[in-house]
């Protein structure tokens, strides 16, 4: 993996390095990201400061030939604010950062970082920030000196308490930035994801504790911490998809809106919001626009005939996790581990069958109910992937028999009779093989 890491590390995961190993591995290294509402806190509160604005002065010139940027964000910083979104590195460092301002204070220049939250008590944390912010702040000072410019100390902005804390960059903090630094590299390097964090309050407010899963992979892992394992509470997903048919309809963006138009005429509309995949039957046409913004929130299109036979399909760019897919086409070439997880599949798929029914069967299906018990132990028992296949199709056959029992019947003749007799497909002949 050494080869795959970039030679200048940035300083943000430098800070997420400070914050959490694993973190920082999962990012920097595997390129996992998800957004929660602090990360789109935080990309609104740089929506000002990521736009480049103002030069730096070259690094020989006194203070009065800085040139004055023309920022009216807060009157505050108005008469110090010399340049935004700076990028500045150092191959001797190996580190590079995007400092969101840079002020001057007596010849010399003062990185400032926006954060979105408030400072900490000082109280409880006298240094005026936690770590991960006091390393980053201090890296993009250590990079203003490579390139030429002398900086003492830093300022950490707060935008929630409009709060500026100020950062000396002692000897004490520039040791213990160097230090992480290297750290951070030698775990970039090593090819080793670090383990998960045990019972951590930085947890639960992660935006990628859906992949990390601490808790679950530390039970896995057979810690010696006794704390309970955290329920994880997924986002609610009322996404719906969208089918389009008809020759000629047009699909368009009118801001957070799909609009589906024939003739000029606006037919329908759905929200992007709400939209889990979009499904074109036939000849319809999608905009530019409408086709970017649907990629862009991690929708699929699904182009078909307008017999229903798949053409293509639109996908966001895949994932970058290189060492996730190097270990599942490590898995999918290995006889054991294929069974070992088909297992676990098939019975799981079983279990919840067998659950499904004995909660809603509105008749008699204990006999139904044995007989998918046993189905799951032989599926957890299967010597080979033929064996489980046939597990698993006679589980379903049972699931499937009984399926109708589930409902309530209302004495209606014309009402659809959900009993499974056989599959078929292309068309489907009865309900359940429509579902």
């Amino acid at each position: 993996m050494a080869d795959a890491i970039a030679e200048q590390l940035p300083a943000r995961m430098l800070n997420e390095f400070a914050y959490c190993p694993r973190l920082f591995y999962l990012e920097y290294v595997q390129q996992e990201w998800a957004h929660n509402v602090d990360t789109l806190e935080g990309r609104f509160v740089h929506r000002c400061v990521d736009k480049p604005q103002g030069d730096l002065p070259d690094a020989s010139s006194p203070e009065d030939k800085i040139k004055e940027a023309k920022i009216q964000e807060d009157k505050i910083l108005e008469d110090k604010i010399h340049a935004r979104s700076v990028t500045l590195g150092s191959e001797r460092l190996g580190a590079i950062a995007r400092i969101d301002l840079i002020e001057s204070d007596g010849g010399k220049l003062v990185p400032v970082d926006y954060k979105r939250g408030s400072p900490p008590d000082r109280d409880r944390v006298p240094e005026g920030a936690y770590e991960p912010d006091l390393v980053q702040l201090c890296l993009q000072g250590l990079l203003l000196r490579e390139n030429g410019y002398d900086s003492d100390y830093g300022i950490i902005y707060f935008a929630e308490t409009r709060t500026r804390v100020r950062i000396e960059f002692t000897e004490e903090l520039i040791a213990r930035t160097l230090r992480l630094l290297e750290e951070a590299r030698r775990v970039a390097q090593s090819g080793q994801i670090p383990p998960p964090l045990v019972a951590s309050p930085k947890c639960p407010r992660c935006s990628l504790v859906g992949i990390c899963l601490p808790d679950e992979t530390n039970l896995l892992r057979e810690t010696e911490s006794e704390a309970p394992v955290r329920r994880l509470v997924p986002a609610r997903d009322d996404k719906l998809p969208v089918y389009v048919q008809g020759h000629g309809h047009q699909i368009g963006l009118n801001g957070e809106v799909l609009e589906i138009r024939t003739k000029g005429e606006v037919i329908a509309t759905a929200r992007l919001i709400e939209v889990s995949h979009l499904c074109l039957f036939g000849n319809v046409q999608l905009s530019a626009q409408a086709l970017r913004e649907i990629v862009a929130r991690d929708a699929i299109i699904i182009h078909l005939s307008y017999g229903g036979w798949l053409v293509a399909v639109t996908t966001p760019p895949p994932s970058k996790n290189i060492e996730l897919r190097r270990r599942q086409f490590q898995a999918a070439s290995e006889d054991e581990t294929c069974l070992h997880l088909a297992r676990a599949f098939v019975a799981g798929k079983i279990r919840n069958s067998r659950t499904l029914l004995r909660r809603n069967a509105r008749a008699p299906v204990e006999a139904a109910l044995h007989r998918l018990a046993a189905l799951r132990r032989r599926a957890e028992t299967a010597g080979s992937l033929a064996t489980l296949l046939g597990v698993e199709g006679t589980a379903a056959r049972e699931y499937f028999a009984n399926f109708s029992k589930m409902f309530r019947s209302d004495g209606e003749t014309s009402a659809p009779a959900f009993d499974f007799e056989s599959r078929n497909r292309r068309p489907p002949r009865d309900p359940i093989n429509a579902l």
